[in-house]
């Protein structure tokens, strides 16, 4: 058996490992995508302060000022703590798919569990360029979003940006 981090990790790999097709149509995301909420005053003020202070600085902010100022605040404001689920961030998940082990650390997920993450239901992979020269970020967000499947016994999907 391969171990690769996922770091790693290629798009081109993952999809020549398990198969994989780009589809265009997801029932269950576009169900999810659809569902409406309106947000109340109280939610309002500091989601249009953080969408006003990301306009200013998302052409600069490297990926720690944009955890730190943004990511996590939107975070905090979410709040998605309870006893049956929690968000984490670099915490080592790793699953065996097929012939390969894939492990890593998203820099941040959703996931059952309060204390440690058991089953991730998002992946969360903070800015980094779409060309980077030590990686490719989108196989590191599929290859979280693999594990994260794996570790669901693929029955529900596992979405990630």
């Amino acid at each position: 058996m391969e171990k690769f981090t996922f770091r790693e990790c290629t798009m081109t790999m993952l999809d020549e490992w398990f198969s994989l097709k780009q589809s265009q149509n997801s029932e269950s995301l576009q169900n999810w995508l659809s569902m409406s909420y309106t947000f109340t005053d109280a939610e309002k003020e500091p989601l249009l302060h953080l969408q006003k202070k990301f306009n200013k600085n998302q052409l600069h902010w490297n990926e720690y000022e944009l955890a730190t100022h943004f990511v996590g605040a939107i975070f905090a404001l979410v709040d998605f703590t309870t006893d049956y689920f929690n968000d984490f961030g670099e915490r080592y998940i790793s699953a065996k798919i097929g012939n390969y082990e894939l492990v890593g650390k998203p820099d941040g997920m959703v996931a059952k569990g309060f204390r440690e993450p058991k089953i991730p239901y998002f992946c969360f992979h903070e800015y980094k360029p779409e060309t980077d020269p030590t990686g490719d970020p989108y196989g590191q967000c599929l290859a979280a979003m693999l594990v994260g499947q794996k570790l669901n016994e693929n029955k529900r999907p596992v979405y990630g940006c």
